[in-house]
């Protein structure tokens, strides 16, 4: 079963186009010039079989020709847009002409008008897809008065038997075709969408990713603001003897001290040396309890302790 699928997946791709390739509606125009091209051939053996008129099996075999000459410049060339505009008159234009010298409204032509009447509005798009209705809706009504009108222009059967057997491969034929049509939409429509939703998952996985990589830069920034905050406070370092080996701008600027003088000096030489105000602070501003923007650290000569 799954071996079925692969070669049926590895077959379209083969005929329409794959998706990386060709988009949506792209593959729909390949699939829908060769499966004209496939449907004019199934009518010119009918026509052949049931011995109609060598006028419409030659028209039929005709029409074959010119949609697989779309069917190349689309997949091979990979031009289809300039295309669609003339893939339309021109199948409407065979369509008329099939349309007088197979039977008319008695025949099957009006069969094969509504299936391409959907596949034409599939196709196109915007203002094409108004031309191609509009286009479609007058060729349709002026055959039906034409007809309406002079009888005699509408090449008829010529038994019974033949019109029966053209009439009942045609609507065989064409709900056939509906099938296969609807089934590449929804089949291409279900992988489209499948498409779009692993995308989005992959989205939605980069966003979460892009959240966790905020989070941990908010954080780091918060630790980097708390390390240049620490950098801020006082830090004095001193030998055995209480002597000051190294200090920060921070406590040169509480204390008010330049650092060639501060260096060096004991710290109860810091305290003598000042006097009134200028000892109480700097009593508490070395008083960790009572402020503790001071980080202190007594160092030997070779080790911290």
């Amino acid at each position: 079963m799954h071996n079925g699928i692969k070669f049926y997946e590895k077959l379209t791709q083969a005929l329409f186009g794959k998706p990386e390739e060709y988009e949506l509606q792209h593959r729909f125009f390949n699939a829908s010039c060769l499966i004209g091209s496939i449907a004019a051939i199934f009518a010119t053996i009918i026509n052949l079989f049931l011995n109609i008129t060598l006028t419409l099996t030659l028209s039929t075999a005709a029409l074959s020709f010119v949609f697989l000459t779309f069917y190349y410049i689309s997949l091979i060339k990979k031009k289809y847009k300039l295309i669609v505009l003339p893939y339309i008159f021109v199948s409407l234009f065979a369509f008329t002409y099939i349309w007088f010298i197979n039977s008319g409204s008695n025949g099957p032509t009006v069969y094969v008008i509504i299936i391409a009447l959907f596949v034409f509005t599939v196709l196109t798009d915007g203002s094409n897809r108004t031309i191609s209705l509009v286009t479609v809706l007058v060729t349709v009504s002026v055959l039906f008065i034409y007809e309406y009108l002079h009888p005699e222009l509408i090449l008829p059967y010529t038994n019974r038997e033949s019109r029966f057997y053209d009439l009942f491969f045609t609507a065989l034929f064409s709900m056939g075709l509906v099938a296969i049509v609807a089934s590449f939409i929804m089949k291409n429509y279900h992988d489209e969408r499948e498409i779009t939703l692993k995308q989005r998952d992959k989205i939605l996985n980069q966003n979460r990713e892009i959240k966790l990589a905020e989070t941990e830069f908010i954080k780091s920034h918060e630790f980097t603001k708390s390390i240049i905050s620490s950098a801020q406070d006082g830090i004095v370092v001193l030998d055995l003897e209480c002597n000051f080996v190294r200090v920060n701008k921070a406590f040169l600027k509480m204390t008010g001290y330049l650092r060639d003088l501060i260096l060096g000096m004991n710290i109860r030489e810091l305290v003598n040396n000042s006097d009134g105000k200028e000892k109480k602070r700097i009593i508490d501003l070395l008083d960790n309890d009572q402020f503790k923007n001071i980080e202190w650290e007594i160092i030997s000569n070779t080790n911290t302790i």
